[in-house]
């Protein structure tokens, strides 16, 4: 399906669930022209594109309450949100702001602007609409970078003690201005490839299994699924390097003996290097694989990405060699 313009979230939900997809391929084609030629936050957007659309279709914006933490994530709401015509002047003199401004739009609930304001200001939001017998749902997305602000915490033990009708959609990305650091983003890394997280996905598949007539024939499904999506990711085999051996959806990577665990960014280089078998790799070769994108100015991310799982893989039997003006290659020591 081919989008011109969104002219509103009504566009939106007019889709039937399949369709969505097509709607997040749209914008995310629009904020990646519009970011190169005029600047702005690129992959924080890029990140939060499907999420917004899934909040859009369900739902009912400006009536329902969307507070997003940081504000630099919401160009997708903006496109949604009758903006899209407008998005070729943003952050532009006399264009539209690179942040929520409730005066640009009704939409706006409130103009976010840096970390961890978002849970405050929508127990405000929440109980302002409780006191007066108004039926509205109100949500705060919440960056992990943005959780572990002070103020963050505050508003989650007074959400708490009052009760409060606030819906939290936690966008756990593993990032922030720069790599998160400190014991709440640990703990959320845990949780995200932890036995305990293992152990749940198995009993969901005990649980499918045993459903007469149907069980066996899910779990079967949903093992293509998740092969299919790996291919998709990897686009070949590993088999060139077999003693290396990776759970990508838990981000969790043996290389030789040594168990390591990566970031998505990290993750998704190591798949490249896996998928170009030893040759060396550009850096626009992994950023088109990885990212979707090649901009010369993201090229430095990739270095730091690599730095950081080369420092990862320090103990292995591989290393990631430079080859300087050219790109990166893995290779065995």
């Amino acid at each position: 399906m081919e989008f011109e313009r969104i002219k509103s979230p009504q566009d939106i939900k007019r889709l039937n669930i399949s369709q969505l997809s097509d709607a997040a391929d749209y914008i995310r084609r629009r904020i990646v022209s519009v970011v190169e030629k005029n600047g702005g936050h690129l992959s924080s957007n890029l990140g939060t594109v499907e999420l917004t659309v899934a909040l859009h279709y369900v739902f009912d914006c400006p009536h329902d309450k969307i507070v997003f933490d940081v504000g630099h994530q919401a160009y997708a709401h903006k496109i949604i949100t009758g903006r899209d015509e407008a998005f070729d002047g943003l952050r532009q003199n006399g264009g539209i702001s690179g942040f929520p401004k409730p005066d640009e739009s009704e939409y706006d609930a409130f103009g976010t602007g840096h970390s961890s304001t978002s849970l405050s200001v929508a127990q405000g939001l929440a109980e302002a609409a409780r006191a007066q017998g108004i039926n509205q749902s109100t949500v705060a997305v919440i960056g992990d970078g943005a959780l572990t602000g002070g103020l963050a915490y505050e508003a989650l033990n007074s959400i708490g003690s009052e009760s409060s009708p606030v819906i939290i959609v936690l966008n756990d990305n593993e990032m922030s201005i720069s790599k998160n650091v400190g014991a709440m983003s640990n703990h959320l890394t845990r949780l995200r490839i932890g036995k305990k997280y293992s152990r749940l996905k198995n009993d969901i598949k005990r649980s499918v299994s045993v459903i007469p007539f149907f069980g066996d024939g899910a779990i079967a499904l949903m093992e293509r699924g998740k092969s299919f999506l790996k291919k998709k990711w990897i686009g070949k085999s590993n088999t060139d390097y077999p003693d290396i051996y990776e759970k990508f959806s838990e981000r969790q990577v043996q290389v030789g003996e040594k168990e390591i665990y990566l970031t998505p960014k990290e993750a998704a280089v190591f798949h490249c290097f896996l998928h170009g078998k030893g040759e060396i790799i550009s850096r626009d070769e992994i950023l088109a694989a990885a990212w979707g994108k090649q901009i010369p100015e993201c090229r430095r991310v990739v270095d730091t990405v690599v730095k950081q799982l080369r420092k990862k893989m320090k103990e292995t039997k591989y290393h990631i060699k430079s080859n300087y003006k050219l790109g990166y290659s893995l290779e065995k020591r």
